[in-house]
């Protein structure tokens, strides 16, 4: 048996012995599951392992084994070795957001978090190939205008679009 807590969402314990169903969330007192079921529930970021530490009333909340966790036994964002943090569509989507804030990436609202994890993929391997670009070459005319190819200058002027009458 391992005594753990919830931190997000709201799970549902049946005591050994109990007859009904019993919510528990992230307000409620630790409590002891068996090994699988602990293990399960921090795997998947609703509770957190609980250890007592000299005082006995008090509880400690630690993740897992102790990785670089959150509070929520998730991977934590906050980078690794080469600067880049952890991210994947399973984190939740506020805290995408708070990636893609940190890294001053747009956000729009409806964005999944699919689409806010490929831009952030997007965004680290830019600056990967920037970190790994070492030249210091110059910029021609000719990189620029490869660069730019939406704006490309035929000569011509664009129409002047305006509304139209309404029709009848």
């Amino acid at each position: 048996m391992k005594l753990i807590k919830i931190v997000n969402g709201t799970y549902g314990h049946k005591a050994p012995g109990a007859r009904s169903v019993y919510p528990k969330s992230a307000g409620d007192p630790p409590f002891e599951v068996d090994d699988a079921k602990a293990d399960r529930l921090v795997t998947l970021g609703v509770a957190a392992y609980v250890t007592t530490d000299e005082n006995p009333g008090k509880a400690v909340s630690t993740p897992d084994s102790g990785e670089n966790k959150t509070e929520t036994g998730k991977a934590a964002p906050e980078g690794n070795e080469g600067g880049k943090p952890s991210y994947n569509s399973k984190m939740r989507a506020d805290e995408l957001k708070e990636l893609l804030k940190k890294y001053g990436l747009s956000y729009r609202v409806g964005m999944s978090k699919d689409v806010m994890v490929a831009a952030l993929d997007e965004y680290f391997s830019k600056k990967d190939e920037d970190a790994g670009d070492d030249s210091n070459e110059e910029v021609t005319d000719d990189k620029k205008s490869s660069d730019t190819e939406d704006e490309i200058d035929d000569g011509e002027t664009p129409p002047a679009l305006s509304a139209e009458d309404p029709v009848i």
